[in-house]
């Protein structure tokens, strides 16, 4: 049962093998994970859910490993008609938009992307081989792509970056914006406005936006196992 004034964002599954370059699974049962994802999405009964990006690895493995390794899940997405899908950096190669946009019951715009567009190597072959490079030395040394995107200097650019390119949006016209990509949980107000960023669904964590569609209220909701 949905709940016709909320909507609910949430992204970066980063969905893989099931190995230990698997950063969803996350050193737990991935069935269980799964389930508890699934629980997440349905804890607020939303009108939609909207996956902003990277729901996939796509740049580590292929996609028929990710539905053999994680079928509840894949399964979930492709029959709940509540459904809808952001492309994201690491599963832009599957096409679908990069960019949705929706109007609240009083007239305020939405703008709900995953953010990554203003890093243009993200996107080229160079950025792919590295990613696929660090899945390899995963299976060695798990934790190592965390390690560093938990670098306070290093993930602080991304952010930085994102944010920027959200409230570029804002400064076009919308009222919300909802970006994704940094795996960091956020909201900003500037004025009247909002930028908001719907954090991660890996490693543990289950991260997402809520937006009240008569109030306007956007809400940060999240769950760590």
């Amino acid at each position: 049962m949905s709940n016709s004034d909320q909507i609910l964002i949430v992204s970066d599954f980063h969905l893989a093998d099931g190995s230990k370059l698997d950063d969803f699974s996350f050193k737990s049962n991935s069935l269980e994970r799964e389930n508890r994802l699934i629980a997440f999405m349905e804890k607020y009964s939303p009108q939609n859910i909207y996956i902003n990006g990277d729901i996939y690895e796509l740049w580590q493995v292929k996609m028929a490993e990710i539905i053999n390794a994680h079928p509840t899940i894949i399964k979930f997405m492709d029959y709940d008609s509540r459904i809808i899908k952001i492309c994201g950096n690491h599963d832009y190669t599957l096409g679908g938009a990069f960019k949705v946009s929706l109007t609240t019951n009083n007239g305020k715009k939405i703008c709900i992307t995953h953010g990554f567009k203003n890093e243009k190597h993200l996107k080229n072959k160079i950025g792919r081989f590295f990613c696929w490079i660090i899945g390899k030395i995963e299976l060695i040394f798990p934790n190592i792509d965390n390690f560093f995107a938990h670098k306070y200097y290093l993930n602080k650019g991304t952010r930085q970056k994102v944010m920027d390119y959200g409230k570029n949006l804002l400064d076009k016209g919308y009222d919300i914006v909802v970006c994704a990509h940094s795996h960091y949980l956020t909201k900003e107000e500037f004025g009247s406005k909002i930028y908001a960023n719907s954090g991660t669904c890996q490693e543990g964590k289950l991260e997402g936006v809520l937006i009240d569609l008569n109030s306007c209220e956007v809400s940060l909701v999240s769950e760590t196992e």
